[in-house]
Order: structure tokens, then C-alpha cells, then sequence
């Protein structure tokens, strides 16, 4: 009988242990609120709030967080840039950032997160969300939306396979865009449609950057960029890209870097950038071996255009190209091999 009632006990206090931890955010941890500051240990964290942090600008959590549940993070006044890379979370409940108003930076990555949900991140006033080196496969189609204070986005290194030209509706001040190492094919149509419907004010404070470098893009629709007639920087190089319309750009006014190096182009059409009234800083060719010239209405349209290691490269070609850009007194200069 004796015996029974100890058993009883036991179990009582399992089940007891087992509750408590299961309303734990995490069990051990520690956290600076500086970027220099003294890393502080903590233990038997309910909730990130101001109750148990202080109501700090900048706080960086250090702990095994496996999933941020709705009211993970709440109720800071002051907080400005949260970050809980390396927590190994593998998954974040809409609802997860409760009464945080004035947060502007939310760091999560170097985790485990498989996918974006709708509702994590909608209607906060953040500016800048890393999201870099995850797991993520799927973002669902409003996953971004309404985020109205968002400046940029990493979103490198993951495993997303597929671009949805409905994410970022209405996201005004979305201008940088990491995309690199993914597992991109190929680009929709109107791929970048929502980076374009802004007020006139902020189009002319904002230079739009998209970088898609390394991914496996083999295609791009000749309206993929449709509507954007504003672009400081494109990177498509790394891909494997072997052909270009010359309608690809044709919207393009203005354009500072273009990158399509280490791809398998074998010609650049010579009116590809011709709707573009200014001239580029860089346009990189690198690295494409069947490459072997270039019309001149292509390097005269940037300051310095790259066509090192293209081993097919036509060197009386570019000697021809360099001498009637002399004798037209243009400053443009082509990086060769030759």
C-alpha cells in the first residue's frame, strides 16, 4: 500500500515537471543586452518579455528554443533588434511577437525553420528581417504582407525552390532582396510586381537591390521584371542561364550594376539595355566561355564591363570595340583576357 501512495507521488510530480516545462520557452539560456555587453544566464524562460529582460534597444538570446509560440516574444516598450539566430527553432507560431511596437530589426537565422507562415510577421513595424541559412522550404503566398516599415530581407541559403510573385503586397519600402543559394529554376512572369506599386515619394528615396546569385535559374520570362523601371542592382550570376531576351530589360530606366557572370550565355542582345538612360557602373560577363564578343551598343552602356576568363573570347573583336570607343572619345572600359 505503502509502496502504491510513493508510486502515486512520483507520477504526480512527472506529470507536474512535465506541464511546467511544457509552458517553457526554454529551459537554459542566456542573453546580452548590448552588442559588447556581459552575457547574462537564464533559466526557466516562460516568454521573452520586459518582466524577466530589460526593455533594452538591443537584445540577443542564446538558448535551445524549439518552436516560438504565440507570445514568445512580448510587452517591450524600447525593444529595437531581437536577435535568436542559433537557437535551433524549427518552427514560429503566428502571433509569436506580442506588443512590441517600436521593434525594427528581427534576426533569425543560422535555425532549423522549415517554412514562413502567414501571421508571424504581418503588420509589425520591422525594417529588417534576416532569415539566412535555414531550412526554409515553403513561404506561404501573405507571409510578408503588410509589413509597411520593411526595408530589406535575407533569405539566403535556404531551400526554396519556387518564386511567388504575390509575396510582399504592400511592403512600400521593401528595396533589398537577398536571395542567394537557393534552389531557384526559373523566375514567374511579373515576378517583382508588388516591389513596384509604391507612392512616387518613396519610389524616388529607395534603390531597389535583387540579388539572386546562385541559385539554378535556367529561364527568365521576358516580363519577370515588369515594372520596374528603377534597379540599382541585379545579380543573376552562378546560374545557368544560356539565354537572354533583349526584352528582359526593356522597362529598365535606370540601372547601376548588372550581374550575369559564370552563367552559359553565348550571346548578349545588343538591345538589351537600351531603354537605359544611364550608364551602368558594372556590367559582369564573367566567366561564360562561349561568350566570344559583344556588340558596341552593349559596352558603351557601362563604365567598366567584365568579360575576363570567357576563354572563347574574339580578341580582335574587343581590340575593335576598344578602338572606336577611343574614337569616340568615351571613357567605357573593357576587362579581358586579351
Amino acid at each position: 500500500m505503502r509502496h502504491d501512495r510513493i508510486l502515486v507521488v512520483i507520477v504526480s510530480l512527472v506529470t507536474v515537471i512535465q506541464e511546467v516545462s511544457s509552458d517553457l520557452l526554454f529551459r537554459k539560456g542566456s542573453y546580452k543586452s548590448h552588442r559588447k555587453g556581459n552575457k547574462v544566464v537564464i533559466n526557466d524562460v516562460p516568454h521573452i518579455d520586459n518582466g524577466i529582460f530589460p526593455d533594452t534597444e538591443y537584445l540577443k538570446v542564446k538558448a535551445k528554443i524549439p518552436v516560438l509560440k504565440f507570445g514568445s516574444v512580448q510587452k517591450f516598450q524600447n525593444l529595437r533588434n531581437i536577435h535568436l539566430d542559433g537557437c535551433e527553432i524549427t518552427d514560429i507560431i503566428p502571433g509569436a511577437f506580442q506588443n512590441v511596437p517600436n521593434l525594427n530589426v528581427i534576426a533569425l537565422n543560422d535555425n532549423q525553420l522549415k517554412g514562413i507562415k502567414t501571421g508571424v510577421f504581418n503588420n509589425l513595424n520591422v525594417t529588417s528581417l534576416y532569415l539566412h541559412r535555414n531550412d526554409i522550404a515553403f513561404i506561404e503566398t501573405e507571409a510578408f504582407d503588410n509589413i509597411t516599415s520593411l526595408e530589406q530581407i535575407k533569405l539566403n541559403a535556404n531551400s526554396i525552390s519556387y518564386w511567388d510573385n504575390k509575396w510582399f503586397k504592400n511592403t512600400p519600402r521593401l528595396a533589398t532582396i537577398f536571395f542567394r543559394r537557393n534552389l531557384l529554376r526559373s523566375l514567374p512572369s511579373k515576378a517583382f510586381k508588388n516591389l513596384v506599386a509604391i507612392p512616387s515619394s518613396i519610389e524616388k528615396q529607395k534603390k531597389i537591390n535583387i540579388y539572386l546569385s546562385k541559385n539554378s535559374i535556367s529561364s527568365i520570362p521576358v516580363d519577370a521584371f515588369f515594372g520596374l523601371s528603377h534597379c540599382s542592382q541585379i545579380w543573376l550570376d552562378r546560374n545557368e542561364i544560356s539565354e537572354i531576351h533583349e526584352d528582359v530589360f526593356s522597362q529598365m530606366q535606370y540601372m547601376e550594376v548588372l550581374f550575369l557572370s559564370s552563367n552559359f550565355l553565348t550571346t548578349i542582345p545588343k538591345n538589351l539595355l537600351r531603354n537605359v538612360k544611364n550608364e551602368l557602373v558594372s556590367l559582369d560577363l564573367a566567366h561564360n566561355s562561349n561568350i566570344t564578343c559583344l556588340d558596341y551598343e552593349i559596352v558603351v552602356k557601362a563604365k567598366i564591363t567584365n568579360l575576363e576568363k570567357i576563354h572563347k573570347l574574339d580578341c580582335n573583336c574587343i581590340k575593335k570595340l576598344k578602338e572606336r570607343i577611343l574614337e569616340d572619345g568615351n571613357n567605357n572600359e573593357i576587362l579581358s583576357g586579351c
